[in-house]
């Protein structure tokens, strides 16, 4: 079934509003606010701005529900240098580059050596999974999460569905699409916690400024960052609050 992608203002706020889970919130909900919406022939997007706690406890969030009725219009932009190399990118020069209108930071294809990366179809780099989550967004729009354990990635591109993988995580909920409530419940390990030569860890479970997306349902996709590092301002989100934080927002993967 096509998805249906709202034309106007109305049409849009009701689509999100219907697809939240805010009733008996996991978190302290100060405020609320939309900062902008996007039209255009199949797409539609609203960005809002959530504050949750006060004080230290503070957090800013913004989040994306992003529908579209072709999932090509979702781009993965990967850069390189003169020389080919992998290279930094930022939200300038993907606008330059693609004429996007919204922009989010994925995974760190730069900085590891290891891992699943496919964009557009386009593999970049095919490497070990093991121990890890990762994420594909297939030809038809649906997402999944993929048990890098058992993935066998040679059949996965060669079956031809596959859009976009991504390599990153850990994934934020349990398969029915319940949060999670401990550190224990994700997937967390040297992959993504030793980054530098010493293995120091970056906070990795303190709360921190994060990226995560998902889906609520077939055309619509939401897209989060949580501001950290600052507090009075936004002091970052541990794992079990994204987690309920995407499940709020109506994710289902």
């Amino acid at each position: 079934e096509e998805p249906s992608i709202p034309e106007n203002e109305e049409q849009l706020r009701a689509a999100v509003n219907a697809s939240k889970k805010g009733e008996n919130s996991y978190f302290d909900r100060q405020g609320e606010k939309v900062v902008a919406t996007y039209f255009q022939d199949g797409c539609a997007i609203m960005i809002r701005e959530l504050i949750f706690g006060k004080g230290d406890d503070r957090n800013t969030c913004y989040v994306a529900d992003v529908y579209l009725d072709n999932v090509k219009d979702l781009v993965g932009c990967v850069f390189n240098d003169a020389a080919g190399e992998l290279a930094d990118g930022s939200p300038e020069r993907v606008e330059e580059q693609l004429g996007a209108v919204f922009v989010l930071n994925t995974d760190f294809i730069k900085g590891r050596s290891w891992g699943l990366y496919v964009r557009g179809g386009h593999v970049f780099r095919n490497k070990s999974t093991k121990g890890i989550d990762v994420c594909a967004i297939n030809k038809d729009g649906k997402m999944e999460i993929l048990d890098g354990d058992t993935l066998n990635a040679d059949a996965l591109l060669k079956s031809g569905k596959v859009w976009h993988v991504l390599t990153f995580g850990p994934s934020l909920l349990n398969a029915d699409g319940s949060p999670r409530n401990a550190n224990g419940e994700f997937r967390i390990n040297n992959n993504y916690q030793g980054w530098d030569d010493d293995k120091t860890y970056y906070g990795f479970l303190s709360p921190n400024l994060r990226t995560a997306m998902g889906q609520a349902e077939d055309g619509h996709f939401v897209f989060v960052a949580v501001d950290g590092r600052d507090k009075g301002y936004s002091k970052g989100m541990t794992f079990p609050e994204l987690s309920h934080l995407m499940y709020e927002e109506g994710c289902k993967v």
